[in-house]
C-alpha cells in the first residue's frame, strides 16, 4: 500500500471474491474493513558537500576546477526524483542542475537519496557555495548551515608557515 501523498486515518476495504466467482451461501463475511493511521514525513533531510573528496571549512583553498559533491540523505522512503529539490548556489548565482557532466544530479536509493556532482571553473579569489534541499515531502533542509566561503589560487604559492612545535 503506497502512502504517497496520505495522512491520517486511512479505511482499508478487503473484499474476496468481488466477482462473486466462488458459489458460496453466505457472502456477508466476504468484506472486511480496516483503519489505520499514517504519519506525515517531518524529518529535513541532510547532505554532506565535499570538494574533490575533501569537507572543508570556512575560508578553506579549493583548486581553481574543483569536483563539488553534494550527497543527499534522508529517511523517508519516498525517493528525490527532482532536480528542482536541490537548490545550489555559486557566489548567489543559480545553478541548473541536469544531466549535463559539469551540473549532474542522480536518483540515488536506500537513505543516499540523491547526489549532485558539480564541477565548475572558477576565477582566483573568494567564492560562496550555498545548498537548500527539499524531499519529496517537502520538508526543507537548514539552507544557513550550509554556506561555504572558500578561496581559489590559480598560482602555487607558500602560506601560512609555521614551526610546530615552536622551539622558542
Amino acid at each position: 500500500f503506497a502512502t504517497a501523498g496520505s495522512r491520517g486515518r486511512v479505511l482499508f476495504l478487503v473484499q474476496i471474491d468481488p466477482q462473486h466467482k466462488i458459489v458460496q451461501r453466505y457472502t456477508n463475511n466476504d468484506v472486511m474493513s480496516l483503519t489505520a493511521f499514517v504519519r506525515s514525513d517531518t524529518t529535513a533531510p541532510t547532505y554532506d558537500i565535499t570538494f574533490d573528496g575533501t569537507r572543508i571549512l570556512d575560508g578553506d583553498y579549493v583548486s581553481p576546477s574543483p569536483e563539488i559533491i553534494i550527497a543527499i540523505h534522508d529517511n523517508s522512503p519516498l525517493p528525490i526524483t527532482n532536480p528542482a529539490n536541490v537548490v545550489l548556489k555559486l557566489d548567489q548565482r543559480r545553478i541548473n542542475l541536469g544531466t549535463a557532466p559539469d551540473s549532474l544530479f542522480e536518483t540515488g536509493s536506500g537513505t543516499d537519496k540523491a547526489r549532485v556532482t558539480f564541477r565548475p571553473s572558477l576565477q582566483r579569489g573568494d567564492h560562496l557555495i550555498s545548498v537548500q534541499v527539499a524531499d519529496a515531502s517537502g520538508n526543507i533542509s537548514d539552507s544557513l548551515s550550509q554556506a561555504i566561503q572558500f578561496r581559489t589560487e590559480t598560482s602555487s604559492q607558500l602560506l601560512n608557515v609555521v614551526n610546530i612545535p615552536n622551539p622558542f
